[in-house]
């Protein structure tokens, strides 16, 4: 992985299991990349390892995929988690984050937050809501 990569996913506490100093909003255990040469990034198979959410330990295994895709500088972080339920999609790229989901409440709240609530300029980050076409183009762009 290039320096920006290890950087980016750091956020996301990929490289160690659950860690309940850090309390990381969402933390994946033993996850394999494997580098997909038609799109030129690192992929996750299909089966997710979560430990925690919001530094609770929850331990489930579910069905998804996460990309990291370098692009000049920055690199784009796809995740896609899904069970038979409802899915959550999140496209991370130049301190950016689109997300959607199938549950409508969710969705709901990231679209009725105020933009100004949305955008925290100082840490040079935001985020928006995403439309259903975005992620189904991700799912089938890594599992045609």
């Amino acid at each position: 992985m290039t320096k920006t990569i290890k950087e980016d996913t750091s956020l996301l506490n990929f490289h160690s299991g659950y860690n309940q100093e850090k309390k990381a909003t969402l933390c994946f255990e033993k996850l394999h990349f494997k580098y997909n040469k038609d799109r030129n990034s690192f992929i996750t198979d299909s089966i997710i390892n979560i430990s925690a959410i919001n530094g609770n330990k929850i331990e489930k295994t579910i069905y998804g995929y996460i990309e990291l895709m370098p692009v000049n500088t920055e690199t784009m972080l796809f995740i896609y988690l899904q069970n038979s339920n409802y899915f959550f999609f999140f496209k991370y790229n130049n301190g950016l984050m689109q997300t959607k989901s199938s549950i409508n409440e969710y969705d709901n709240i990231i679209y009725k937050t105020p933009v100004r609530k949305r955008n925290f300029k100082r840490k040079g980050y935001g985020y928006y809501l995403s439309s259903e076409r975005t992620a189904k183009e991700f799912i089938h762009s890594v599992n045609p």
